[in-house]
């Protein structure tokens, strides 16, 4: 939904209706990736959005606020309207400029306006006065540093996060002074999770950019280069500070979720303080923007009601060829939000995790990233999955390489589309 479309997505390739990849999609597709996550069957606890509602290339604060707000309307329409509590995270393109979010700034205050029913837990699981204690200091925290907590349900915390504090294009793009704790976050995160600690609560802890070395293609004149780059996310102090805080609370942090890089990935990160142990389990959700040639994709995790562990997710996707070649919108052919999102995957079916693990701890994700390392296969699934189903472009070269009717290649590309994993495992 771009506040100012570049040129080139506009001119120079096939946008669709739906949007291109090198581009972020149009009103139609953020319209329909939000009906898809509303739709899903079985109960729904919360719904977290991880930053980045403004596109890419926005101009002005008043651009960017009216992008978020139009977002915002349609989470609010879907899902806190239906009875399901949403809290969205500031993204780094959220703020303007890209990144430069500021404590006690105006674009914080107008934020925590637009997202007080957040602020407020509306939905919650909270009597009246709980609701009223919560609003005044999460309006007081987010307005300071556009961070939150909420209590969605008896005996869960969310520890929602700005992360852009820490980034490192923060302080290389406008030279900000390094402080020990930007905003207050750091004493706050500890604050919170002694008071979970107290309260026999577990803890989820959510946010924009993840604390973690990430890989990207590298991108030159909009193709994606064969090889990849890697870098910091965090500014190296930030990201000690806080593991050296969350070690401390390994057993109450059942998970830590980010988003950010547009790809899909987990990370298990050692815990210093037990011998062999492993930080709360991290996981990076991919995007519904295709900006960096991937398809759009949403993850649903699966928690266990009683202690709120990490039974499995899911991701679903929609591929941006398929659905710009199958439907004809001048005909008012559209999708329905079912059609347009399938199921990618299961993490534990993926990852062939053992039947007899119940939970995805830190442990289990450090050992499927060490079979990962080992297995082909494996391995070939995690690339398929890493940027949602995208390289299905490449067996649509690989269909036409091995066909000469259009009914059989037509065939030889939908048994992909219906079994990526199968198909990514060693067909071709």
């Amino acid at each position: 939904m771009p506040c100012e479309t570049p040129p080139d997505c506009v001119m120079l390739r096939p946008w669709g209706y739906f949007g291109a990849y090198g581009c972020d999609p149009p009103l139609s597709m953020v319209n329909l990736s939000i009906a898809a996550a509303a739709a899903l069957s079985g109960p729904v606890s919360f719904t977290l959005f991880t930053g980045d509602m403004v596109a890419h290339g926005c101009t002005s604060v008043e651009l960017a606020m009216s992008e978020a707000e139009m977002v915002t309307q349609l989470l609010h329409e879907k899902f806190v309207m239906k009875g399901i509590p949403v809290f969205p995270l500031l993204g780094n393109e959220d703020v303007y400029p890209d990144y430069d979010v500021v404590p006690n700034s105006d674009m914080l205050k107008l934020y925590g306006d637009l997202w007080s029913f957040a602020l407020q837990c509306d939905q919650c699981v909270l009597e009246e006065s709980e609701e009223e204690v919560m609003y005044s200091l999460n309006n007081a925290s987010f307005h300071r540093g556009g961070y939150y907590y909420a209590i969605p349900q008896p005996g869960v915390r969310l520890l929602l996060l700005n992360t852009v504090l820490y980034a490192v294009d923060r302080f290389t793009n406008f030279g900000t002074n390094f402080t020990s704790d930007p905003a207050g976050q750091f004493e706050w995160l500890q604050h919170q999770l002694e008071e979970a600690q107290s309260a026999g609560q577990h803890v989820l802890i959510a946010g924009h950019v993840p604390p973690s070395v990430v890989e990207a293609e590298k991108l030159e004149n909009n193709h994606v280069n064969s090889y990849l780059v890697s870098g910091e996310e965090w500014e190296e102090r930030y990201v000690a500070t806080y593991m050296d805080i969350i070690s401390n609370y390994s057993e109450l942090v059942t998970g830590q979720l980010f988003g950010h890089t547009h790809r899909d990935s987990f990370r298990a990160t050692p815990n210093t303080l037990i011998a062999n142990g492993t930080l709360p389990p991290l996981f990076i959700s991919p995007s519904i923007s295709p900006i960096f040639h991937n398809n759009a994709g949403f993850k649903v995790f699966t928690f266990d009601a009683l202690n709120t562990a990490l039974v499995d997710f899911s991701v679903f996707f929609s591929s941006y060829n398929d659905i710009n070649h199958y439907y004809d919108t001048s005909k008012g052919d559209v999708p329905s939000s079912s059609d347009a999102f399938k199921l990618e995957y299961s993490f534990k079916d993926a990852y062939e995790v053992p039947a007899s693990i119940a939970y995805i701890s830190g442990d289990v994700l450090e050992s499927t990233i060490e079979a990962i390392g080992l297995s082909d296969v494996l391995y070939s699934r995690f690339l398929t999955f890493f940027r949602v189903t995208f390289n299905a472009n490449r067996l649509a070269f690989l269909c036409e390489m091995v066909n000469a009717f259009n009914s059989t290649y037509q065939q030889c590309y939908d048994t992909f589309l219906s079994d990526p994993v199968g198909t990514s495992a060693g067909v071709w």
